[in-house]
């Protein structure tokens, strides 16, 4: 009596045994229907033929969904980066520190990366609108505990994602400092991807390899005390994250450093 209506066809000889261990228990009602019409109340086979349908119409979504979204990630990457090594065209000699960068500062003083030279830095490209924001106080968090041992923070916000910040400089400094009491450095407004992308992070790029560019925001490079470029860390993983702290721990227990 408990059984599924299915099973219960099956058992009773409706569908040939054949086909029971290939079908699933909508395909073995199916094929009851087809073979016995007459046995099966309509309410029955109107819920058989809504299950099949739906099953097949979400599977075909699934894989039509996948296909876009891999054709849009490949147009995106080749739009991207079309012109992105043309910043290297010219060079004599490729930087091989990013102590070679300089940025500018969200006041729009210079900020030569040498001036951290012997110290750790934790890149960010950051963007006030966009939903992981909430990662400011996870990164003031960072400076906070680790700055006296010689890591610096550094938030470059950049609008390329999204056009997720919009504001102007004043605008994105007051922005950070209300909502997430941020006081570490910030650089202007600054492009992280595509040909007019920073060199900085055409250069990132060309150290750790193509999955390491941003991709979105707070997106995440860790520069070593000697300007070598030790490792990204991608939007979804948080600034006080177990892997982001232990590998900020091991540079900051290099020679050269205080360690913790």
């Amino acid at each position: 009596m408990g059984r599924p209506c299915a099973a219960r066809f099956c058992s009773l000889g409706f569908i040939p045994r054949r086909i029971r261990p290939m079908a699933s228990p909508a395909s073995r009602f199916a094929c009851a229907v087809v073979i016995m019409p007459g046995r099966v109340p309509v309410h029955i086979l109107m819920v058989a033929i809504i299950r099949l349908t739906m099953r097949r119409i979400a599977a075909t979504l699934t894989v039509f969904g996948a296909l876009l979204f891999s054709a849009g990630s490949a147009w995106a990457d080749f739009d991207d980066d079309s012109g992105a090594n043309k910043l290297f065209v010219a060079d004599a000699a490729l930087p091989v520190s990013a102590h070679e960068f300089r940025f500018e500062t969200i006041g729009g003083e210079p900020l030569p990366l040498a001036e951290y030279a012997g110290k750790v830095v934790l890149v960010v490209n950051t963007a006030s609108e966009c939903g992981f924001a909430p990662q400011f106080e996870g990164l003031q968090i960072l400076w906070e505990r680790y700055r006296e041992r010689g890591l610096v923070v550094l938030g470059v916000p950049s609008n390329d994602f999204g056009d997720q910040e919009p504001g102007s400089a004043s605008e994105i400094k007051t922005y950070c400092r209300l909502n997430y009491g941020v006081d570490f450095p910030l650089t202007s407004k600054t492009r992280v991807k595509g040909a007019d992308a920073h060199p900085f992070y055409v250069w990132a790029r060309d150290q750790l390899g193509f999955l390491a560019k941003p991709r979105w925001n707070f997106h995440k490079y860790l520069i070593a005390r000697d300007g070598r470029l030790d490792d990204w860390f991608s939007t979804i993983t948080e600034p006080t994250s177990a892997k982001v702290i232990r590998a900020i721990k091991q540079l900051l227990d290099e020679p050269g450093g205080d360690g913790i």
